[in-house]
């Protein structure tokens, strides 16, 4: 497994001057010219009518992008005068004042009084150097800058900037006895685009079957149905005519039309390789109709092989820790040297109407444990009525039918799990390698911390 690390963009989108006070000043000049490298040059000229100011004060706010009728994310107010005057500036309008070019691109570089117009001239704004000193994370954001003078709004000048993430590319394979990654690679290039390159190494030979499953999912909307959710038997698309035009935006999107030698129909008897493809972020911008954010697009490669994994329950733990609850049953029977079963019987003393769970599955090991998943506060009377997590969804579809507790709420009388197995074939569809496993719950009924759960299992 490889993945690339991030690195943080802020990006100058436009600017905007508007004279509060036309009497007292005016713009003659307000203009972003866009450079190479996420570099913009800015000049601003101000013609003050009535001079000399003796008095100025600079008022910045940064709003983050539909969200303005909340508190700014940063607001600050600096005396210009007062601050030419100081030897020992503070910190913040330092920074604020080198940030903004006023000690290098703008005569307005003295205190009080100011008795010429005011000019900021080709000042560089700088993405990549801003990036990374902004503490905030990705979004459009807008720089509101308030010029007062004799505690009077003059003017205000905004600053529309949007903070892009190139982020990586991770590779992994399931089957590492069918196949394994060579390269996976992600080079940044120039102008929001990067380099791809990938190589798959097939272990089996010739892959008569391969299907390409494609999920498109927000960051931080995990729990919610991916944006895109799109499967793509290769083998029949390559033999196809008349492609369907989802099937051949998305063959061009990833660059297998030029960049890859899978561009041929089954069967595959040589390694895979995409090379050196170039991802436009400019250019899939204007193709793609979703809005600003992080996303994460997930590609599966899948391919019915013959495996017969094993899975064992290896440990089992049931805590009540409230009267509400009580466990009667709670044990793992051996059915033979490759199957075991899980047998839950717990008895609810009240009606449960309200039920919220903290889940999480954690791949153990001697050295350090690893957390694949963590879902708290899961709201489990609405997940059975809807059940978008997708993880929380497979898991649910492996245990539904030994259960009785595959109904919304309320629960009554006795949650019950009776001789729980995972067949091989539901292993075989999940994308994990061959350890140790824990499962771990804790649930929360009608608001009172009540049961915690932990099912111990090796995949071998």
């Amino acid at each position: 497994m490889r993945t690339v690390q991030s690195e943080k963009i802020l990006k100058l989108l436009g600017i905007t001057c508007e004279s509060v006070q036309p009497k007292w000043v005016n713009f003659t000049k307000c203009l972003v010219k866009p450079m190479k490298n996420h570099i913009a040059e800015v000049t601003v000229e101000v013609a003050l009518i009535v001079k000399p100011i003796n008095n100025a004060t600079l008022v910045g706010e940064l709003v983050k992008h539909g969200y303005e009728d909340r508190p700014p994310v940063a607001a600050y107010e600096m005396d210009c005068c007062d601050f030419f005057r100081k030897k020992r500036r503070k910190f913040m309008a330092n920074v604020a004042y080198k940030a903004m070019g006023l000690d290098k691109y703008s005569n307005m570089n003295h205190s009080c009084p100011y008795d010429h117009d005011l000019i900021v001239d080709r000042y560089p704004f700088n993405g990549h150097v801003l990036g990374k000193i902004i503490p905030f994370g990705n979004g459009e954001f807008t720089f509101n800058t308030k010029w007062y003078s004799y505690n009077v709004l003059r003017a205000v000048v905004r600053i529309r900037e949007k903070i892009v993430k190139l982020l990586g590319i991770t590779c992994e394979s399931v089957q590492p006895k069918w196949s394994t990654f060579r390269k996976c690679l992600l080079k940044p290039l120039k102008d929001d685009a990067a380099e791809v390159s990938v190589e798959v190494v097939l272990i089996v030979k010739p892959i008569n079957n391969a299907t390409i499953v494609a999920t498109l999912v927000k960051r931080g909307y995990e729990d919610r149905r991916p944006l895109v959710d799109y499967k793509i038997d290769c083998c029949a698309f390559f033999r196809k005519k008349r492609r369907s035009f989802l099937d051949n935006f998305a063959y061009k999107i990833l660059g297998f039309d030029k960049y890859s030698n899978m561009n041929h129909s089954c069967p595959f008897d040589h390694d895979l390789i995409v090379d050196r493809y170039p991802f436009s972020g400019r250019g899939l911008g204007k193709a793609t109709p979703f809005g600003n954010g992080e996303f994460a697009l997930t590609t599966q490669c899948l391919s019915p092989v013959k495996v017969n994994p094993v899975i064992r329950f290896t440990k089992l733990v049931c805590n009540s820790t409230h009267p509400m609850t009580v466990y009667e049953k709670c044990h793992i029977v051996r059915i033979n040297s490759t199957t075991t079963t899980v047998t839950i019987k717990q008895k609810l003393m009240q009606t449960i109407h309200s039920v919220y769970a903290n889940v999480s599955l954690i791949q153990l090991s001697k050295s350090l444990n690893r957390v694949l998943y963590t879902f708290n506060n899961v709201d489990a009377c609405a997940f059975m009525l809807r059940r978008r997590n997708p993880v929380l969804r497979l898991l649910f579809s492996h245990f539904q039918k030994f259960s009785n507790a595959n109904h919304s709420c309320p629960f009554k009388g006795s949650l019950i799990v009776n001789h729980l197995a995972i067949s091989d074939i539901q292993v075989s569809r999940l994308p994990i390698i061959a350890g140790e496993y824990g499962l771990l719950t804790s649930w929360k009924l009608n608001g009172v911390n009540a049961a915690d759960v932990q099912v111990f299992v090796k995949y071998s």
